[in-house]
Order: structure tokens, then sequence, then C-alpha cells
């Protein structure tokens, strides 16, 4: 299964979309994250720091799939909270912005062959998992 389209008429393939600033994500992924042994464009991702994780997209990945460039998603709570429970959280589509950029790189791969990444610069830090996203604030710091 590939993630472009090819174009019949000119014969060129078609480059994967992003989801427009402001659309409503899903939490899990409908398709595949991991194509070709390489994260799909455009699948959700959430990187831990500590106990907290934070919600993204995949906008880029290099042609080894390698690297691998996230773009931080917007989220807030819709119901609940984190101290009492029955949190609900609404993620959309950010605006694209180059601050908001995060490059993660390859580290190895999982028991069941799919590749694992980390942040770049990052010797210890969280990792990265693909196919959802979640935003999580542990209440008790």
């Amino acid at each position: 299964m590939s993630t472009t389209k090819t174009n019949k008429t000119k014969g060129k393939a078609k480059a994967p979309s992003l989801p427009a600033p402001g659309t409503i994500l899903p939490e899990r992924d409908a398709e595949p994250w991991c194509v070709d042994g390489k994260p799909r464009v455009g699948a959700g991702a959430s990187a831990g720091y500590g106990s907290d994780s934070y919600p993204y997209t995949v906008v880029a990945v290099s042609p080894s799939g390698h690297k691998v460039t996230l773009q931080g998603d917007h989220y807030r709570v819709t119901k609940g909270s984190f101290e009492t429970g029955g949190v609900e959280v609404e993620y959309r589509a950010a605006e694209p912005d180059t601050r908001d950029l995060r490059v993660v790189t390859r580290r190895g791969y999982d028991k069941d062959g799919n590749p694992r990444y980390a942040f770049v610069g990052s010797k210890r830090g969280g990792g990265v998992g693909f196919g959802f996203r979640r935003f999580y604030s542990d209440p008790h710091f």
C-alpha cells in the first residue's frame, strides 16, 4: 500500500496531503501509520516528556524513513479534568509554523518490526508513538 496517488492523466505521483488548519483530528488514526516501513505523512503522533504527552502530525518523512518531521497540533480539554478523570480532548490541525516543527530519528525497531523514533539530540528523553494523538498533563506536578 503506497501513500501516493497517481494522476492517470499526467502520470505523476501526487504527494499526500495534510489536514487543513483548524480541521478536527481523530485521536486514533483509521489508516495504518506505518507504510513501507516508514511513518505516513498525515499520521498522528504523540511525544512523551516525563509523564506528560503532546499531540503531533507527521508532516514530512525522508526518503529513507530515518528522519521524520512533526508539527504540533492544537489541543483543548472539552470535558472533565486530569485531576478528577473523565477527560475528553479535542485535537485540531495547526497552521504551518516552522517554530513548532520537531525532528525525530529512527533508533531501531520494535519486536513487530515497526520503526522506533526519538528526538534529535535527545540523550534520553521521551519517545514518539505514531498512529494516535494524546495530550496528557500530569496533575501531580
